[in-house]
């Protein structure tokens, strides 16, 4: 089974480009435009990473980190875009990783795959 990703991105063209380029890779991708979709889309399938552009109409982009981070199980977070103001602040509380406005697909695939990666990975027992 591949892996599910959650994408979300209000621009069409971007979508569309993500989404062709994930799916070239086998990846399982689910688009949305909002964070309502977004909180949607984890509710009925959690993913196995999510894809986030945070400079959404509607909520704020923390405020769906917030939600997101509230759930009873973690979402490896990526993050696309965020508001210029907030983007350090973001990517240090939560996100697994930071890629430019500018579609880098081959970065971008290969943060995918080592956050899955990790993921995957057995957690070791604590060393007392």
């Amino acid at each position: 089974m591949s892996a599910r990703v959650l994408l979300l991105e209000r621009d069409e063209q971007l979508r569309t480009d993500y989404r062709n380029a994930l799916e070239e890779d086998g990846y399982q991708v689910r688009t949305v435009t909002d964070a309502e979709g977004a909180l949607a889309v984890i509710g009925e399938d959690w993913p196995d990473v999510a894809v986030l552009n945070l400079t959404i109409p509607g909520i704020d982009g923390m405020e769906l980190l917030w939600e997101i981070a509230k759930l009873d199980r973690p979402v490896p977070l990526i993050m696309s875009a965020l508001p210029a103001t907030r983007t350090e602040e973001v990517v240090a509380w939560v996100a697994e990783g930071f890629a430019r406005t500018t579609p880098d697909f081959p970065r971008l695939k290969e943060r995918i795959s080592r956050v899955l990666t990790r993921e995957s990975q057995p957690i070791p027992p604590a060393v007392a």
